[in-house]
């Protein structure tokens, strides 16, 4: 009997992680015969996959009004449609977190969803938002989208932040 609870325990024990530990990564093939993330994926994550998207570059930042920038985030949250493949997806994602770390904003909840070449998920978590163009950055307030940054900033990363969180009229490169 005691060999019995020892086993049921150590069976509870070892089947508990944490969602961060137990998170599943989808890993599939690019056309360039390369590996690609689709799916969700948490920062941390999506460091591990690659070095190349972890914001240890801090050169190009020019935040001497961070405590505005800060305020400007105030109940913001942010979703972001990559992909591991893209050369754009590669140079903005960093930088965006860059800022975001220089604000102290909360890497972990900002939702990251890769897609694949076609901007697609397994999971169709790009159905209901329009992905014509990755990266796409998608600002919400109150669970309601404010606007977007589309493949490439129209000024810079930061100034483009600034005027959409400033409800400054932003147009991404996109828009009509």
């Amino acid at each position: 009997m005691k060999n019995i609870i020892i086993l049921f325990f150590t069976i509870i024990f070892l089947n508990c992680e944490t969602k961060g530990e137990n998170e599943n990564i989808n890993i599939k093939i690019s056309s360039k015969g390369e590996k690609m993330v689709v799916g969700k994926i948490s920062y941390n994550k999506l460091v591990d996959f690659s070095k190349k998207w972890e914001n240890s570059d801090q050169t190009n930042l020019n935040l001497k009004n961070d405590s505005k920038l800060r305020s400007l985030f105030f109940n913001i949250k942010i979703k972001i449609f990559m992909g591991t493949w893209c050369e754009d997806s590669v140079r903005e994602i960093p930088y965006l977190f860059n800022i975001l770390n220089s604000i102290n904003y909360n890497i972990e909840s900002v939702e990251i969803i890769c897609v694949d070449e076609n901007k697609n998920t397994p999971e169709g978590y790009e159905k209901d938002f329009e992905i014509i163009k990755v990266p796409t950055i998608i600002f919400f307030k109150k669970n309601e989208e404010i606007n977007r940054i589309v493949e490439f900033p129209v000024e810079t990363l930061q100034k483009d932040i600034i005027k959409i969180l400033s409800n400054n009229n932003y147009k991404h490169a996109y828009s009509e």
